[in-house]
């Protein structure tokens, strides 16, 4: 429901530290292990230079967010800019996760700090995406008026 609300377009505009001059959504449900709610490509600035990172997306409803799980997405999809030609020019990934908790129909978006590529394939490579840092840089609560259903 958040990527047809264009949650996270709003949020990189208004609310995130990275400059973002675009983001894009790419794909709903990755499956596999480990699953992904969505990703994004987003390009930002950074100086005067162009990045491009790929933003990843864990929606949980009433359920906790497991750090191991979002630590085990950005290895995957770090190892993927690597081995994937249109990948290629991708130097970071950017992890979110978005939450809401009954009764509250409040939506919870958690933007961590960008993980270099290089980084995240050094963990995928020697299995230990769980010594990925996970550092939160921005949480911001969105509420929908109407109520939307889903969330």
């Amino acid at each position: 429901m958040a990527v047809h609300q264009r949650v996270l377009p709003t949020h990189f505009a208004l609310f995130s530290d990275l400059d973002a001059v675009d983001l894009f959504h790419l794909q709903n449900t990755i499956k596999g292990t480990p699953e992904i709610d969505a990703v994004f490509l987003l390009t930002f600035r950074e100086g005067g230079t162009l990045r491009k990172a790929l933003v990843t997306m864990e929606a949980k409803r009433n359920e906790p967010i497991l750090p191991d799980q979002i630590k085990s997405q950005i290895a995957y999809m770090a190892k993927q800019c690597r081995v994937r030609p249109g990948l290629s020019d991708v130097e970071f990934i950017v992890p979110v996760a978005a939450a809401t908790r009954k009764p509250s129909r409040r939506l919870g978006i958690f933007e961590m700090r960008h993980v270099s590529v290089a980084d995240g394939v050094a963990a995928h490579d020697a299995r230990a995406a769980h010594t990925l840092p996970l550092v939160i840089s921005k949480v911001v609560g969105y509420d929908f008026f109407p109520p939307v259903s889903g969330i």
